[in-house]
């Protein structure tokens, strides 16, 4: 093992038993069903997700061209400008793409440093972009369906992210590391995956918080207005963006 990645090795060792003894707080097990990606489509059985979709047409033809899968109708046609285009009622406020009444998922910022261009999350793509992300999930996805979910497994490492909270309990987990594998393991039949909440993420946004997310207080944003965008992640499943793509 070259002396660069044995370092990376006893580091990753070293971070495994770190997340042992933070695994009461840190990690739970969530059902597919309440799993999205940042744009509230569901990896359930009962959503639409690109790669999803793109594993199910390789599935049924390996050398399928890769113009006719859904990966590259997503990255072609899905360009959002703004997660508030997805409401079924308008609202003032229009939302830079990647921000949201919270602010991004990355630390709650009100500035998102993702570049729409090279985003995994949505287009517009270049030809070589869709090609190599194409390449990526069909690689991963060969490799997943021998080895399984092993996040105690070096270089891998938990499905992380966000858990959106409402008063009445009822939650969802937004990936922000880990939506290739979230997909590919949602199609290989998991029902459920144990999800960890990761640094430089947003661990919780609490729906009894509203009047305090950053959008809200420094009022680019209102509480009315916010708990709408909110409740899309609890509304939709990904059949609003079928819709977008397919009017595009």
């Amino acid at each position: 093992m070259a002396k660069k990645s044995y370092f990376k090795f006893i580091k990753y060792k070293i971070g495994n038993f770190s997340r042992t003894l933070s695994s009461p707080w840190l990690q739970m097990n969530f059902k597919m069903e309440s799993i999205s990606n940042i744009f509230a489509s569901s990896f359930g059985s009962q959503g639409w997700h690109p790669i999803i979709k793109t594993l199910q047409e390789y599935d049924s033809d390996p050398s399928i061209d890769i113009k006719k899968t859904s990966l590259w109708m997503y990255h072609k046609n899905f360009l959002p400008t703004s997660i508030s285009m997805f409401l079924s009622t308008k609202i003032n406020t229009n939302l830079p793409t990647f921000i949201y009444p919270w602010g991004s998922f990355n630390e709650g910022s009100p500035v998102s440093k993702k570049n729409q261009e090279l985003s995994r999350f949505c287009g517009p793509s270049s030809d070589q972009f869709i090609e190599d992300e194409y390449k990526r999930i069909i690689f991963l996805y060969e490799s997943l369906k021998s080895n399984g979910y092993t996040p105690k497994k070096y270089p891998h490492s938990y499905i992380g992210g966000t858990i959106l909270k409402k008063n009445n309990g009822e939650t969802r987990f937004v990936v922000m590391q880990g939506n290739h594998r979230t997909a590919i393991f949602s199609h290989l039949g998991y029902k459920s995956l144990e999800i960890r909440l990761i640094p430089n993420s947003l661990k919780f946004v609490y729906e009894k918080n509203l009047s305090e997310w950053v959008m809200v207080k420094n009022g680019m944003c209102s509480e009315e207005e916010a708990i709408k965008v909110f409740n899309l992640f609890f509304e939709q499943n990904g059949k609003h963006i079928t819709d977008y793509i397919k009017a595009s």
